[in-house]
């Protein structure tokens, strides 16, 4: 919701004829357009390999929990899911990735959460945070620029489990990407390595 039209946006300004189509999709519909040719590029947060699929870049992805600047956790390095129990917490549906990794973590360390707001919509679960209504879970990317500006902070959480996920950059396998398609691959797997390092270098 922001690295890509983000990054898209600046990819125009020097490469104005090509034109974009972002569907929104589950980790497993983001695969299976890419392997029924729907779509030239897949951008997806995956736990396993797909079948067909040649992944172009992989990228660590752990979920953090994130919070307003102003709540009783912000000033922690990291978390355990049990220190969110006291805190009201707005969590993604079933089908996304954050949601997965978090009833399994949760099923096996016994603890039950009653959240606050569930949504199939990452924004959504941002702004929530964002005006002080509690913690949601999501990767680091999707509110990177959030961060960067000090209106979010995202802490590491230490439950083992919590940090299987990765970006991955997914094309068809055995296809040729038109021209195009290839550059701005390119360009957004470069992006990708460039804000990692940038956001390293930034906790350090």
């Amino acid at each position: 919701m922001e690295f890509l039209p983000r990054n898209i946006a600046n990819f125009r300004k020097k490469h104005e004829g090509i034109h974009f189509h972002i569907n929104v999709s589950s980790p497993a519909e983001v695969s299976r357009r890419v392997s029924h040719g729907d779509a030239d590029i897949g951008i997806t947060l995956n736990l396993s390999p797909a079948k067909d699929i040649q992944v172009a870049y992989r990228q660590p992805s752990p979920v953090v929990a994130v919070v307003h600047p102003s709540h009783p956790l912000a000033n922690k390095k990291t978390v355990t899911l049990a220190q969110l129990q006291p805190y009201p917490i707005a969590l993604p549906e079933e089908n996304t990735t954050v949601r997965q990794l978090f009833d399994i973590c949760c099923s096996r360390l016994n603890l039950l959460f009653d959240p606050v707001l569930v949504s199939n919509n990452m924004a959504t679960l941002n702004r929530f945070t964002t005006y002080e209504g509690g913690v949601h879970l999501a990767g680091e990317i999707s509110m990177r620029h959030q961060i960067a500006a000090k209106e979010l902070i995202a802490i590491p959480i230490r439950d083992r489990g919590m940090d299987i996920r990765n970006i991955e950059v997914q094309t068809l396998t055995g296809r040729t990407l038109p021209a195009a398609v290839r550059v701005f691959l390119d360009y957004m797997i470069e992006k990708l390595q460039s804000e990692k390092n940038m956001h390293h270098k930034s906790e350090a």
